[in-house]
């Protein structure tokens, strides 16, 4: 499990310090991404997201959600479905687990609710967007889990994000201001801002219990789609119909870099968990590994034979997962000159 230190989350008997250098030794000696393994017979239709369960002390679980209108979560070592998640009445979006609760995980889906599951049991625990005159007006494209308390935030086509407790499945505030569609949200990690991300081609950065927008960045000439923020919480990502991805220095609000490596449009951005990598999905079909320390391109990730629209990382950074509309995903390993010198922390 993980043990909480502020908002950090950190390996058993890891040290902040001891993780952040084990992936830091990733990232400079990687010299490409291999693939250990795809999934072929998960899903009958496009997957649109992925996640990796962030709980240490057990087995590896990957949560797979599908226009199939189900989410899967997988045992990776032993190549088996553990759990069908089946409840949404449409196609599902995108998936996250919980920080503060490893064996608890959320779907949203075009049905206009975010589902809370326990994968222990396969059961739904909580609707948000249930009740009357509750929740999203149109489809749900995103969640984001905050680390330090219950709160979830949603995403979706009614150009508003809501911020929920995902206890009582009450609104804590709804966020609006953005002209179009809400496609990405994410809570700062060791801060008070959410980022949410629009086809109105701008980010914003709010103050959730203010329901205020703090900045609004500008810059992509298409649609968002990607968001993420760093560990440290001053590098923030968005991924956009451009082709571009932008990082972002909020403190003072300004591009770091822009990548244009991508030939199609950048789908889900992520960073890895101490920040040092970021990887990008694409209408490519390729997933590409950055490092955050040159913005240089690390690798390219090739093999899918569709839009790749979701990625996602281990809790050490020792593999990810990338999510294709060809219904497919996949799991990628780090191989490197000195590969061989990395140990658990």
């Amino acid at each position: 499990m993980y043990r909480v230190e502020g908002a950090r989350h950190l390996l058993p008997g890891a040290t902040a310090a001891a993780c952040a250098a084990c992936e830091k030794h990733i990232a400079d000696a990687t010299t490409s991404w291999a693939l250990k393994h795809s999934h072929t017979t998960t899903h009958n239709e496009p997957i649109h997201g992925i996640a990796v369960s962030r709980a240490t002390d057990g087995p590896r679980l990957v949560a797979t959600a599908s226009w199939d209108h189900t989410c899967k979560v997988s045992d990776v070592a032993e190549d088996r479905v553990v759990a069908n998640l089946e409840g949404h009445d449409q196609g599902l979006y995108a998936v996250e687990f919980s920080y503060i609760q490893p064996n608890i995980l959320g779907t949203v889906s075009s049905d206009h609710t975010c589902r809370l599951w326990n994968i222990d049991s396969g059961k739904c625990v909580r609707t948000l967007g249930e009740a009357d005159n509750v929740g999203h007006t149109d489809e749900v494209n995103g969640l984001s889990f905050n680390r330090r308390n219950g709160w979830v935030a949603t995403a979706s086509d009614d150009m508003t994000s809501i911020i929920w407790d995902s206890e009582t499945a009450d609104e804590v505030t709804i966020l609006k201001g953005h002209k179009a569609v809400v496609y990405g949200v994410c809570f700062q990690p060791d801060g008070p801002l959410v980022a949410t991300v629009s086809f109105d081609w701008t980010s914003k950065l709010w103050d959730p219990r203010q329901a205020t927008v703090v900045k609004s960045l500008e810059g992509h000439q298409d649609d968002i789609i990607g968001v993420d923020m760093a560990l440290s919480g001053n590098l923030l990502a968005t991924g956009s119909d451009d082709s571009t991805c932008c990082v972002w220095d909020i403190r003072n609000w300004q591009p770091v870099s822009v990548l244009r490596d991508h030939s199609g449009e950048v789908k889900r951005v992520a960073f890895s968990p101490g920040g040092n990598m970021l990887a990008t999905t694409s209408g490519d079909k390729s997933v590409r590994v950055f490092h955050m320390g040159t913005f240089s391109c690390l690798s390219v990730l090739a093999g899918h034979s569709d839009h790749v629209f979701d990625v996602a990382w281990s809790p050490g950074a020792d593999f990810l997962v990338s999510a294709s509309h060809d219904k497919t995903w996949r799991m990628w390993e780090p191989v490197g000159k000195s590969m061989s010198k990395l140990t658990s922390p």
